[in-house]
């Protein structure tokens, strides 16, 4: 009988870690039978067409497939900041490695594309622009790198934090956290992908309202962290509120 291939998509590296850990222990998978896509991330926060295209032609490699609809999908969920675990196995096998690939986390990825598409997604295309369409007909523009300066932001009324270290990251104005906010939500009210990352910003980047400012901060905030970071933001004189909707912040900051 010929091995297939199980594919799980994870929102963080560390959920994949932990299903590929529960793989290995329980001789479902070895280190010959079993990929991470990607292997690593690029930091680039605004890549130019041809990482879009290694990045098509990664995951292409891995699943062994033909199928544009299958590579594009996944690709998909890589540009937007997931993680790809590959197990190649015997048919009598797949299901316990779903179960367990599901158990730490893998995504639903036919919710997950429904999702997508209810936000005005129709495909991977390999092009300089992100991938997820605008619902209005005008192309995105997007912010230029060497314009994504730093600025003065002490007169800005929203402090953001990370929300798990309770490090301040800055200052945006409202209008960037309505641009923040509407652009995380687009993956839909269960998802729980809400993490600041390399590719989040370049997706942020080229959505109408983004502003070099915005772009600047979190870049820096992310930095040389390819898992990036949740944030949390707060009104003078409110509460500190996660992005996720969830009050794990406490006033007093």
């Amino acid at each position: 009988m010929e091995p297939i291939q199980v594919i799980g998509l994870f929102d963080a590296r560390s959920q994949l870690e932990q299903a590929r850990a529960a793989l290995l222990r329980s001789h479902l998978a070895t280190d010959t039978t079993i990929q991470v896509v990607p292997a690593y991330r690029s930091q680039e926060v605004h890549p130019a067409k041809e990482s879009l295209k290694r990045l098509w032609n990664q995951v292409k490699e891995a699943l062994q497939t033909e199928l544009e609809d299958v590579i594009g999908t996944y690709a998909e969920g890589v540009r937007r900041g997931g993680w790809l675990l590959v197990v190649t196995v015997l048919p009598q096998l797949a299901d316990r490695v779903r179960q367990i690939m599901a158990e730490n986390g893998a995504v639903d990825m036919q919710r997950r594309v429904a999702d997508w598409k209810a936000a005005g997604w129709t495909g991977f295309k390999v092009g300089p622009l992100p991938i997820m369409q605008e619902i209005d007909s005008s192309p995105p523009t997007c912010i230029d790198e060497s314009a994504a300066q730093a600025a003065d932001d002490q007169n800005l009324p929203i402090r953001l934090f990370d929300e798990w270290t309770s490090r301040e990251i800055g200052r945006i104005s409202e209008s960037e956290l309505k641009v923040l906010q509407n652009a995380l939500e687009e993956e839909g009210p269960d998802d729980n992908d809400y993490w600041i990352n390399p590719d989040t910003i370049d997706m942020l980047a080229c959505r109408p309202g983004a502003t070099p400012h915005l772009i600047a901060l979190l870049g820096r905030a992310v930095g040389d962290n390819p898992d990036g970071l949740d944030i949390a933001f707060q009104r003078q004189g409110e509460e500190i509120q996660s992005l996720r909707q969830t009050p794990r912040m406490q006033k007093g900051r």
